[in-house]
């Protein structure tokens, strides 16, 4: 398995688990752990069969420097009892917060 299929199949099984945990959550489905091999696969034949993964695959290795970001940004998003908060944080390099901001919408 070449790194783009590999990098395809850990996507694949990432967001399988993360629906499935979805559905027990919100108690659209019982969470049957069986599932899984069969949804994995299913999902990595029909994104691989319907993609060419030649992007996925590394094209070349270069030494790169790391340099502290300026700022960074969280955003985060929550529902609850018929309404969403949405969040939106950043931070300077020393994490100091630069500003914050939160709403809250009915849905």
């Amino acid at each position: 398995m070449n790194t783009g299929l590999f990098t395809l199949l850990a996507a694949v099984i990432v967001d399988v688990i993360w629906r499935l945990r979805n559905g027990v959550r919100f108690q659209v489905e019982k969470g049957c752990p069986e599932v899984l091999p069969s949804r994995i696969n299913q999902n990595f034949s029909s994104f691989h069969g319907a993609s060419n993964v030649k992007w996925l695959e590394l094209r070349e290795r270069r030494q790169v420097k790391w340099e502290t970001p300026q700022s960074t940004e969280k955003f985060n998003a929550a529902e609850n009892s018929g309404q969403v908060c949405l969040s939106r944080f950043v931070r300077d390099h020393n994490g100091r917060m630069l500003m914050a901001w939160t709403t809250k919408i009915p849905c």
